[in-house]
């Protein structure tokens, strides 16, 4: 069985494993789905590059309100495409059933010292 976290990719190859019938399993140590975009939640934390690259191609989302979207957005995608319009469904379902760990995010702070 495969197992797999919940942040932008592992979501992705929860869905393709689905489609494919292949088991697998999402485990999540935060206590939300975005992987990434869950913990850096720093003020102008945004992706680097465009946003309509920095989607599914089977989920698109056509009113980015920026060029390049802020964490806050990018994980509301993830939510609203993914989870919200599929309750019934183990894999989108994933942020109200997911397993966890006890490890939570840390805070990051940008440094730059060496």
């Amino acid at each position: 069985m495969h197992t797999l976290g919940s942040g932008f990719a592992g979501l992705c190859m929860a869905i393709k494993l689905k489609k494919a019938g292949i088991r697998f399993r999402v485990l999540e140590k935060q206590p939300d789905l975005g992987g990434a975009w869950h913990c850096n939640q720093y003020p102008g934390a945004r992706c680097d590059i465009t946003s309509c690259l920095y989607q599914y191609s089977f989920y698109m989302k056509p009113d980015w309100s920026a060029w390049m979207a802020q964490a806050k957005e990018i994980k509301e995608y993830l939510h609203v495409r993914l989870t919200a319009p599929y309750p019934s469904n183990p894999v989108m379902n994933v942020a109200f059933r997911m397993l966890r760990t006890t490890s939570t995010c840390t805070k990051t702070s940008r440094s730059t010292s060496a």
